[in-house]
């Protein structure tokens, strides 16, 4: 995906700071998002990080724990993308990769993420990123990569087939899935959030 100049019975990671390894970036395609009591149509994304200092048991397997940020798919001035993706990488885009910059670049790429959990204390968000330490190792990785683009030529039905039935419904009712599917795109459904936890330069990591 090419960005350029947006539950169930799990609990929260605690708040805290973490190491974390990219693990997945899913284009959700566009959505309806409410701001200020207005609906608004924005592309967005979904990134996710493993933190391995956080286990989960799923299905009898002790793993760690996921945590995944919304975001609108834009590197304009206040996106929240563009900030955490240039304090990730350690300095800001060149007004050249701001035409243009592959987030499939992220995956299996480490970092430090700050969380903070919602005011209702339901979600745990990524309040801020920063880079690993130099020297520090990545972690090991468990979960696999994965890799999900609605854009034409990369679109993969297997892929898509792969993600939870939450994820499917949601990336379904957005006008690229229908086009990349041969189906009439229309304006997509309003839905709320959702806890989806259930289911260059060498100095510069991508």
């Amino acid at each position: 995906m090419i960005v350029s100049s947006t539950g169930g019975d799990f609990k929260p990671i605690p708040e805290g700071t973490y190491i974390a390894t990219c693990v997945r970036v899913i284009d959700l395609g566009t959505q309806i998002t409410t701001f200020q009591g207005a609906d608004k149509l924005q592309r967005k994304v979904l990134i996710a990080w493993e933190v391995p200092d956080e286990m989960v048991e799923f299905d009898g397997e002790r793993r760690p724990a996921l945590i995944m940020q919304r975001y609108t798919a834009s590197l304009s001035d206040k996106a929240t993308l563009r900030k955490h993706l240039e304090a990730w990488r350690g300095r800001r885009f060149t007004e050249d990769e701001l035409k243009g910059f592959d987030l499939k670049n992220v995956l299996g790429k480490a970092c430090q993420l700050q969380v903070l959990h919602s005011e209702n204390g339901a979600y745990a968000n990524v309040a801020a990123i920063m880079a690993v330490p130099k020297g520090m190792p990545a972690p090991d990785v468990h979960h696999p990569l994965v890799h999900f683009s609605l854009d034409e030529g990369e679109f993969s039905v297997g892929i898509f087939d792969g993600l939870s039935d939450k994820l499917k419904a949601q990336i379904a009712s957005s006008p690229e899935y229908k086009a990349r599917t041969g189906q009439t795109p229309d304006r997509p459904s309003h839905r709320p959030r959702e806890d989806f936890s259930a289911d260059l330069d060498d100095e510069i990591p991508f």
